[in-house]
């Protein structure tokens, strides 16, 4: 086994690794193009730090053992950050890892393979038949987002409070009015680098009105990178009413608005299509039952004046 390569910093973030953990014999990480993926450099650190001592079995460098059979020793690293400082400025291709139970899997080979067509191939036109459907459905965000900001003006009793926003989210033709409703919806987060080293920092943030949260253990949605509250919000009357904080942000105002703008409305319409298309799943729609339940606290009446931006 060659040794180990001391890595540079910055090379590879990788989480923690334990190789006593308890692993899934029925499920398979099946890792695609992974030799495309990295330049040769990166995939030598990669060799070198994972696969090798994990072939010998050793602990290897900073990695995580997801899937082990008894043919073979199946190791996938989640590289978080793979392309820091060294990898800044080149262009790389993404690798896409799906973990799949093991029965489905040798389903549906036996039904790509019987067809005589390899898997990667069939990938390839899954994914190109996803974006043709969802471009076939002929939503623009502009047609079915509005975006309505008020911004607070100085003195502010709360200066992290900096404005409030009012999204209206019109049904496109094929979407009915009841079912957008119960459509679960995740808030976007706004980083940026804070130094020369790239480490970031949320430099603001929107959060929605109380009204609007889901928090069903079926449905929450919570950040993975900061502690905050409930990200998954829902639509009441097709709008969304979002409070808007400032935690340093180099942005001015117009900057701000227009980020904002851009991330809300790219999130709605992509649910949406994915929504039409099938590609929702269950965790992401409320049930009829439980959008009764939660709406019934509310009157109309009650819910213009909650939204009401002025």
């Amino acid at each position: 086994m060659r040794k180990p390569r001391r890595r540079k910093q910055n090379d590879l973030e990788l989480l923690p690794f334990n190789l006593n953990a308890p692993t899934k014999h029925d499920e398979l990480m099946v890792h695609l193009d992974f030799a495309d993926t990295y330049p040769y450099d990166q995939r030598m650190i990669i060799e070198d730090a994972i696969i090798a001592p994990a072939r010998a079995g050793e602990s290897p460098i900073n990695s995580e053992h997801l899937c082990k059979s008894s043919s073979s020793c199946i190791v996938y690293a989640e590289i978080r950050n793979l392309l820091v400082a060294s990898m800044s400025e080149q262009k790389v291709k993404k690798s896409v890892s799906v973990r799949l139970d093991q029965d489905a899997l040798n389903e549906y080979q036996r039904l790509v393979e019987g067809a005589e067509l390899s898997i990667s191939d069939d990938m390839r036109l899954l994914v190109q038949n996803t974006i043709d459907k969802a471009e076939s459905l002929g939503i623009e965000g502009k047609n079915v987002v509005a975006c309505t900001f008020n911004w607070k003006k100085p003195p502010n009793a709360f200066p992290e409070l900096v404005g409030h926003l009012l999204v209206t989210v019109t049904p496109p033709e094929n979407l009915p009015e009841q079912v957008l409703q119960r459509l679960v919806f995740v808030i976007p987060e706004f980083w940026a680098p804070r130094n020369e080293h790239r480490e970031s920092y949320e430099h603001f943030r929107i959060d929605s009105a109380y009204f609007n949260r889901v928090t069903d253990e079926k449905h929450i949605k919570t950040s993975t990178r900061t502690t905050r509250n409930v990200m998954s919000f829902h639509l009441l009357k097709n709008k969304w009413f979002v409070s808007i904080f400032d935690y340093g942000t180099k942005y001015s105002k117009e900057e701000m608005q227009a980020e904002i703008e851009e991330k809300i409305t790219q999130h709605i319409i992509s649910t949406i299509k994915c929504h039409l298309i099938g590609h929702l799943p269950d965790s992401r729609i409320i049930s009829e039952e439980r959008h009764k339940e939660m709406i019934s606290l509310y009157e109309d009446s009650d819910i213009e004046k909650m939204t009401k931006l002025f």
